[in-house]
């Protein structure tokens, strides 16, 4: 079996090289914080021997608002090319190319001090903003496509684990007693090479994705070598068999509905456009959740609340540190609590910070304790951010899409990201100036709304192949779980086959009998199967899935209604690939042995400690029901419902019948 969860060296080397450009982002979006004040100087000494006359502070504000936001606007052209880059050059030499962006940014802001050029500053911003944009989205595709499942939520933490040391970099490079002077601060700018630098010499010897080789270009070869030097063995059958099953889907929905690759043809079908549109609102949900303004504005801020000078400045640095801190820890509860509840934690946690600072922004005057009440505000306000909108956003979007279709929904991702951190650099200033003490309460509103959606919207993905999360949003037609599944589990039929011989309902019963009455009007209704037999149901109890019938919401009626030769047919009707949905073929629909797969929206037995599974002790499901988003109801009534010794010591192709309902075992 291959290593699933080992951290090889080529591993580990692949990630910090591409992790470079995130921390080239984390470093550029706080390296304009400190030196504020030094550069709206700057700005007015260039305006006086350029006019001779002073600049009115409002014009000044306006010029380093445009150098703030204008960091954003190149963000919005790298998310907007980077399709175009991670599909003709790949995601690995695209990172290698962008670097030389990177150097163009860099030389051009810490010369304009030397130039006396604010243009030079604006343009080096710009340039610097188009190489993190570019890194916002291939960073995150590479990092997912070179990780096994087990390890890709950790390795999107990994991500903004770059973006957060780079962040307090720049902070602690930018105190006045480092780098943070009149005369420093070009060399402040400048530090942005040495990432840049280093990942020119690194990435060239880290293999390029194994998924682009594979599904994007067709080098064979080429992917089996790439993934055997990042899994550190030859044994890689499954991860290589995992990208060609991701392929077959994506060829028979090519085959069926053309290549979706473009962003105009995501909108156009709806089994794309959900995952898009939550993609997207996981963007907003990151910038307009207000952790940018706290990013570039947060010296400014502890000065509104009056704290000392002194020590605003070490304040922000613990913003920076705590962001650090809390993404380290979340990186081994990515794949243990799941992106949403994480998601869901993190947004819960930042309404209440926001609601605090507000107040302690409000009272200020009236309380000298209400200024540290600020600073835990804002302290609390990163932490929460760094437990899940932080680190989520860009890694949950290259997960809800598979080969194909990731460019162009990250491009769409990245973009609205950059479009909004562009709206929350621009507006704050004048947000600051227009509501005083309420400026963070236009946040607190958004964070609510972010909260239900990403309730009532984004599923699981922790543990999921590509395929499989896809599967989620499609139709049942073309694979997928279906609308009318979510709420669905593990199927208990009313048929039981144990050592006393099968009991079948009589042909023709009503479509919705209970499995308990059904299995009581069975007794001279055998089907012949003996012990061990594939699993198989009839026409009466196919007709519901209400504790523990299969439902026709499920096949019949969502799913293979308009192919009749489908459906189930007496006792010869089965879940069984051979006799059921030809044409809905991307499902394994086949319970042979009890497993649960793709077509109850599971594609792999339960193994062991997962929250799909079984527990090593008794084998039963936890809590007696699915604890996956998509599959939650169905074993709620039956909390003690479990597999017996006899069958988890055997793991044959055994029944066994526990409440009236059926119970399968299976290999594990």
């Amino acid at each position: 079996m291959p290593r699933e969860k080992e951290l090889t060296p080529m591993l580990v080397f692949a990630i910090f090289s591409a992790v470079l450009g995130m921390f080239q982002f984390g470093f550029n979006t706080g390296v304009i914080n400190a030196p504020q004040q030094i550069l709206e100087e700057f700005i007015a000494n260039v305006y006086k021997n350029r006019t001779g006359n002073w600049i009115s502070e409002e014009l000044r504000d306006v010029i380093f608002s445009i150098t703030v936001s204008i960091f954003a606007v190149g963000g919005m052209i790298g998310g907007i090319v980077a399709p175009a880059v991670a599909n003709w050059c790949g995601r690995k030499t695209g990172l290698v190319l962008n670097n030389t962006v990177a150097v163009l940014g860099v030389t051009l802001m810490s010369s304009s001090q030397l130039s006396q050029s604010i243009e030079c500053l604006i343009i080096g911003r710009f340039f610097i903003g188009l190489n993190c944009g570019l890194n916002t989205a291939l960073v995150p595709m590479y990092l997912s496509e070179i990780s096994t499942v087990s390890l890709r939520g950790a390795l999107g933490t990994v991500s903004q684990l770059g973006v957060t040391v780079g962040l307090l970099f720049s902070q602690v490079l930018g105190l006045n007693s480092i780098l943070g002077t009149k005369d420093l601060w070009p060399f402040l700018f400048g530090f942005a090479f040495i990432p840049a630098v280093l990942q020119l010499i690194m990435l060239p010897f880290c293999p390029e994705s194994p998924r682009y080789l594979l599904l994007s270009c067709g080098r064979v070869s080429e992917a089996r070598l790439a993934l055997r030097r990042l899994r550190g063995t030859s044994d890689i059958e499954d991860d290589f068999e995992e990208m060609k099953a991701e392929d077959r889907a994506n060829q028979e929905e090519v085959r069926k509905y053309g290549k979706l690759s473009s962003v105009r043809e995501l909108f156009s079908q709806p089994w794309l456009r959900a995952p898009l549109i939550i993609g997207v609102m996981m963007q907003f949900s990151q910038q307009f959740s207000g952790i940018n303004a706290i990013f570039y504005y947060s010296t400014n801020i502890f000065l509104t609340a009056e704290v000392p000078g002194e020590y605003a400045e070490y304040a922000t640095i613990g913003v920076g540190a705590t962001m650090v801190i809390m993404t380290l820890v979340s990186i081994p509860l990515m794949d243990k609590l799941g992106r949403r509840t994480l998601h869901l934690y993190g947004l819960a946690g930042m309404f209440l910070a926001s609601i605090f600072l507000t107040i302690s922004l409000l009272v200020k005057f009236l309380y000298d304790w209400m200024k540290y009440i600020s600073v835990i505000s804002i302290l609390s306000y990163t932490l929460f951010f760094g437990i899940g909108p932080g680190s989520i956003p860009l890694m949950i979007t290259a997960e809800l899409f598979t080969q194909g279709t990731r460019p162009a929904a990250m491009s769409v991702s990245v973009l609205a990201n950059w479009l909004s951190n562009f709206a929350v650099g621009l507006l704050f200033p004048l947000m600051k100036r227009v509501l005083h003490s309420y400026l963070f309460l236009p946040f607190t509103v958004f964070l609510a709304i972010f909260w239900i959606f990403t309730y009532k919207n984004l599923p699981e993905t922790k543990n999921r192949t590509f395929e499989e999360i896809a599967a989620l949003f499609r139709p049942i037609q073309m694979g997928g779980t279906g609308p009318g599944l979510q709420d669905y589990g593990c199927t208990m039929a009313s048929l039981t086959v144990n050592a006393d011989g099968p009991q079948m309902p009589p042909q023709g019963g009503s479509p919705n009998t209970p499995s308990n009455d059904a299995q009581g009007q069975a007794s001279n209704q055998s089907a012949n199967l003996k012990n061990g037999d594939r699993f198989r149901f009839d026409s009466a109890a196919t007709q519901g899935f209400v504790n523990g019938q299969l439902q026709s919401s499920f096949v019949a009626q969502n799913g293979c209604i308009d192919h009749q030769r489908q459906n189930f047919t007496g006792s010869q009707g089965g879940l069984n690939q051979n006799q059921v949905a030809p044409n809905c073929s991307f499902f394994e629909r086949d319970l042979t042995s009890g497993a649960l797969k793709t077509s109850f929206g599971v594609s792999r037995e339960f193994p062991p400690n997962q929250d799909r599974g079984f527990d090593d002790e008794s084998k039963k499901l936890y809590d007696g029901q699915m604890k996956s988003r998509t599959l939650t109801r169905v074993y709620k009534p039956l909390n003690d419902v479990h597999f017996s010794n006899q069958s988890t010591n055997n793991m044959a192709e055994d029944f066994y019948t526990q409440s009236n309902l059926t119970k399968v075992s299976k290999r594990l």
